[in-house]
């Protein structure tokens, strides 16, 4: 997992980071890196769309 987080360019790798590892609200994710909320919530989907398809390759590669 955090393989694929680091493939993530780094305004999302931020807001991933600060929202599901650290554990932040949304809004105090988007405080923290001067962003507003949607898009901080932009950011996130898209974060969390393209972490999703590099661990589905990776599961399928391994089965």
């Amino acid at each position: 997992m955090s393989a694929a987080i680091g493939e993530l360019a780094p305004e999302y790798r931020a807001i991933v980071t600060l929202r599901d590892v650290e554990g932040l609200t949304i809004a105090e994710a988007a405080t923290s890196i001067g962003i507003s909320v949607a898009n901080a919530k932009a950011r996130l989907h898209r974060a969390r769309l393209f972490l999703r398809t590099r661990l589905d390759a990776v599961m399928t590669a391994a089965a």
